[in-house]
């Protein structure tokens, strides 16, 4: 299945639902780092994730999910910018030995920065133990809209969905304890969903597994890509916050410097006349 992210929405119900499916962009993502597998799994659940929750935003900007952790995992990010393109990194200290181990006390940050506007931030920190269900209690204790999530990823292919009560007009309310009970009719099936089926079905069929008593439309589906947002650019401008003092420092301290994408590995390289031409207002 190509990498593509879905949305649909049950007739008559508050109720929409996002499906994405990732294979190629997850893999580009591994590529660039060497992670255990239990590690490689967790990446690329979250990488969904990430997904998932960005093409519920109506507006072009970046989503940013990031876990921090007192287990073995230490860092997890997933980036989602403009509802198609993906990154992804972790940071684990010591070996990988128990599942278990890996999430310990965890801090869940949810960043959203908008092209224009204001940047959002969440946070909450959690004790569960899947990045589902951490995800599930930040949405429940940060008074967000109602949402569950499902994840899998079998380190070939990552797949989710999610599900998602919207708001209603006062006006368009008509029976509250009807749509309550489409809600955990709707979740309820959702759970019956195995993780080999969220992986290898394609959108329309898996929908109709699991809501064929339903009725429900699909929208066309956006792709998805791994693509990193490094720049030679963004580097000189870490420089820049640097400082001139700090920067030329280094500078006379060694012949270049080099400024590495932790997501990519992209190296970009400023010789001293770079350096020195960057902070003159002059760039090569």
């Amino acid at each position: 299945m190509p990498d593509q992210s879905y949305s649909f929405l049950f007739n008559d119900t508050p109720i929409r639902g996002k499906l994405v499916h990732t294979s190629e962009s997850y893999l580009a993502i591994l590529k660039k780092q060497q992670y255990h597998s239990k590690i490689q799994t967790l990446l690329g659940e979250f990488m969904c994730a990430a997904a998932l929750l960005s093409s519920t935003l109506k507006f072009e900007g970046k989503l940013t999910l990031q876990i921090k952790s007192e287990g073995t995992l230490k860092l997890l990010v997933a980036e989602c910018e403009n509802q198609q393109y993906l990154r992804a990194i972790a940071r684990i200290k010591g070996e990988v030995y128990d599942s278990s181990e890996l999430l310990n006390n965890l801090q869940l940050a949810i960043t959203i920065k908008p092209r224009k506007g204001k940047q959002y931030q969440g946070i909450v920190n959690t004790e569960e133990q899947s990045l589902a269900a951490s995800l599930e209690r930040y949405f429940s204790q940060s008074e967000q809209l109602p949402t569950r999530l499902w994840l899998a990823c079998d380190r070939k292919t990552a797949s989710g969905l999610l599900l998602q009560k919207l708001p209603q007009e006062k006006s368009e309310i008509t029976d509250e304890e009807t749509q309550l009970e489409n809600w955990n009719r709707f979740c309820l099936l959702a759970d019956t969903c195995t993780q080999e089926e969220l992986l290898s079905l394609n959108t329309e069929t898996l929908l109709h597994r699991l809501y064929h008593d339903e009725k429900y439309q699909i929208f066309d589906p956006s792709p998805l890509t791994f693509r990193c947002q490094c720049s030679r650019e963004r580097s000189s401008n870490a420089l820049l916050i640097l400082g001139q003092a700090d920067a030329l420092k280094l500078a006379a301290e060694q012949p270049e410097i080099t400024i590495d994408c932790q997501f990519c590995h992209q190296t970009y390289t400023f010789s001293r006349s770079d350096i020195r031409s960057l902070f003159n207002g002059t760039r090569h």
